[in-house]
């Protein structure tokens, strides 16, 4: 095989998924989360996101 001659494998497709992020904004009616990565959800989208901020004691 490649790898017995010393070969480097070369992968294909997706790379392994990641851990989730944990996360920063919460809707307060919802309850729905938000890491801050991404596209923004509609909940947050325009609005001034210290409100949305989970304190670090929630957390």
């Amino acid at each position: 095989t490649a790898q017995d001659l010393g070969l480097s494998v070369v992968r294909r497709g997706r790379p392994p998924k990641k851990e989730p992020l944990p996360p920063i904004y919460q809707d307060p009616k919802s309850g729905n989360t938000w890491s801050g990565r991404g596209k923004p959800p509609k909940w947050i989208v325009g609005k001034n996101r210290e409100r949305f901020l989970i304190s670090p004691a929630h957390s």
